[in-house]
């Protein structure tokens, strides 16, 4: 208190007004920081997780049309009940197959370009990569040989041993991955919201403490102006009266107190 009375009321002003806009700046730089870091935790989730988890929802989507499409090609067995409500030849299903490896292959090859991946990121990777690769040399490519021999038996019975279990364990695998997308993508979320709330108490606590230094600095400057007046007040009424002995007892050091020193 008696440094502050030891102001003038000039340097309290310029202290008051100061303060606050040093306290503003704060929070405000504080605010700009946050969205700044918001903005580019949305651009990672975005860029990192939510376009790798679209192409590989699709080339999870392409992996269960491809056995689909064999099921159907199944059904164009000569002879079959199924045959007669096939009015296409089989090659079409067939042909959907091997443009549907094509295109898994273009999608893994644009993911691997686009992401540089480490960690668990490129364990699950290369664990698909494995997985996918064996899915289409032994489950895919010799159901497509036998079909296309018109060996319809023999294509069934690999289905059922070797195209559904490597099927099975690429389908796991890219689950695997598309889980991974979305653990890392609200794992930045939940950080992103710590963070926020970091920020919120920070701006608070500056808040709160430049409101109680401003109420303090106003507070005593108010009081001590109102105290000086009173005094100069009741000396100049004295004087004014006739007593010519009349002292303002201010011994403040701001533009009051050298008034007050004139009496």
């Amino acid at each position: 208190m008696n440094l502050i009375q030891k102001l003038t009321i000039r340097a309290r002003l310029i202290v008051l007004v100061g303060f606050a806009a040093l306290a503003m700046i704060c929070v405000g730089l504080l605010g700009l920081n946050g969205m700044h870091n918001a903005e580019d935790s949305l651009n990672t989730v975005f860029q990192d997780r939510l376009v790798p988890t679209v192409e590989i929802s699709r080339i999870s989507e392409l992996m269960r049309e491809n056995r689909s499409q064999l099921l159907y090609a199944l059904q164009h067995e000569p002879g079959s009940k199924t045959e007669p409500y096939h009015k296409h030849d089989v090659e079409v299903h067939v042909a959907n197959v091997e443009r549907n490896i094509q295109e898994i292959s273009t999608i893994w090859d644009r993911y691997l370009a686009e992401h540089d991946l480490s960690g668990v990121d490129k364990a699950l990777a290369d664990e698909f990569a494995q997985k996918r690769a064996e899915f289409v040399k032994v489950g895919l490519t010799p159901a497509v040989a036998f079909i296309r021999e018109g060996d319809y038996l023999n294509a069934a019975i690999h289905l059922a041993k070797e195209t559904k279990p490597s099927f099975d364990a690429a389908h796991e695998a890219v689950d695997k991955l598309w889980e991974r997308q979305i653990e890392v993508a609200r794992i930045t979320y939940d950080a992103e919201i710590e963070r926020g709330a970091t920020i919120q108490t920070v701006s608070i606590g500056v808040l709160v403490l430049g409101i109680a230094f401003l109420s303090i600095l106003a507070i005593v400057t108010i009081r001590g102006i109102v105290s000086v007046v009173g005094k100069l007040n009741s000396a100049a009424d004295r004087m004014a009266a006739g007593d010519l002995t009349a002292r303002c007892d201010h011994s403040a050091g701001d533009e009051l107190g050298s008034i007050a020193a004139s009496f």
